[in-house]
């Protein structure tokens, strides 16, 4: 983790460690009013329509997949699990819901918010705390 990371060079006060996740890089609920899901899940609506969008063959049956809905794992706590621990099917999420346009959009989003982050840190002055 960032946190080990940081520990190991704790002495340094000349570096930026960020740890992102794609998803976290924009609020795609926000402004893509056409989404089922409020956030990403596992080959959900959001990474099926990504996955359609870059290679429709890799996707098989997606239109007939029944929801597993996320639920709340102790949220504000995060609750460690696998997979299998949520869904014998392997999604969380609702994948068929998933189209090509919409995982054009999500790329969009995320990259954009992508340039945002790069932008900040670039902008960064080396001691704020305000990234």
């Amino acid at each position: 983790t960032t946190f080990e990371v940081r520990q190991r060079y704790r002495q340094r006060r000349d570096l930026l460690l960020l740890a992102a996740t794609y998803w976290t890089l924009g609020d795609p609920a926000a402004t893509l009013p056409q989404l089922r899901q409020p956030a990403m899940g596992h080959a959900c609506e959001w990474e099926t329509s990504m996955i359609l969008r870059l290679d429709p063959a890799l996707v098989k049956g997606h239109e007939a997949v029944v929801p597993t809905a996320s639920g709340n794992g102790f949220e504000p706590a995060i609750r460690a699990w696998t997979t299998p621990d949520r869904t014998a099917e392997g999604h969380i999420g609702d994948p068929a819901a998933a189209t090509a346009d919409k995982g054009e959009r999500l790329f969009t989003i995320f990259a954009d918010g992508l340039v945002r982050l790069i932008d900040r840190m670039h902008a960064w002055d080396g001691a704020s705390w305000d990234g």
